[in-house]
């Protein structure tokens, strides 16, 4: 299967498709579902003019939620600074963003202009847009999750899972944390996570 060749207007057009289908609640569990493909594949090719496959446009949502999932760890980082709505992005002094990025290197893209079609992927990714129904999180879904982070490193009975257990419940750390491939990425991520927490912990006895 070919690569799909994406470019700023095929990313805004599939964007614009990927928040319709959303609202019109095609996006029962996180993801598209039958319909939801089946209506991105027959809207991306009339408004573009290429013919991509369920699996190619699966990727790119992937990728983007990806992106996104990132940026909201910067916009949840900045909580209470300012924000600039034409650049999509957070308002910061040269300090704060120094300090974040020796954390968070490559958030130093976004430090101008944050994602584009920001505002389509609010509404296709952010969690307030699930329904009431699949607004909780599963067990079975966190049961993985916590598989995953003794498998990393976390130990059970450990300051550091018991550091754990509370980050992944914020769902966009939680997605962040599942999106890391390997265990060494993922303990790397906790352990760091785990300092900063503890670090601030001190700062306010």
């Amino acid at each position: 299967m070919e690569k799909a060749n994406w470019n700023a207007e095929y990313t805004r057009i599939f964007c614009e498709i990927c928040k319709e289908e959303t609202e019109a609640n095609n996006r029962p569990l996180g993801c598209l579902d039958r319909k939801g493909y089946k209506n991105l594949e027959e809207k991306f090719f009339k408004q573009s003019g290429q013919k991509l496959v369920k699996k190619q446009l699966k990727n790119k949502w992937d990728l983007l939620k990806k992106e996104y999932t990132e940026f909201m760890v910067l916009k949840n980082a900045a909580s209470g600074l300012g924000w600039n709505d034409a650049m999509s992005t957070i308002v910061a002094d040269d300090d704060w963003w120094n300090n974040h990025l020796q954390k968070y290197p490559k958030h130093a893209k976004w430090r101008t202009r944050g994602p584009a079609n920001l505002k389509e992927m609010d509404v296709t990714f952010d969690k307030a847009h699930v329904t009431g129904a699949t607004a909780s999180i599963p067990g079975e879904f966190m049961a993985e999750v916590l598989k995953l982070m003794v498998e990393c490193g976390a130990a059970e009975g450990t300051s550091l899972f018991h550091t754990a257990t509370k980050i992944v419940m914020k769902p966009e750390y939680r997605e962040l944390f599942m999106l890391i491939h390997t265990k060494e990425g993922r303990l790397n991520w906790l352990e760091r996570e785990h300092a900063d927490m503890t670090k601030t912990l001190y700062h306010f006895h």
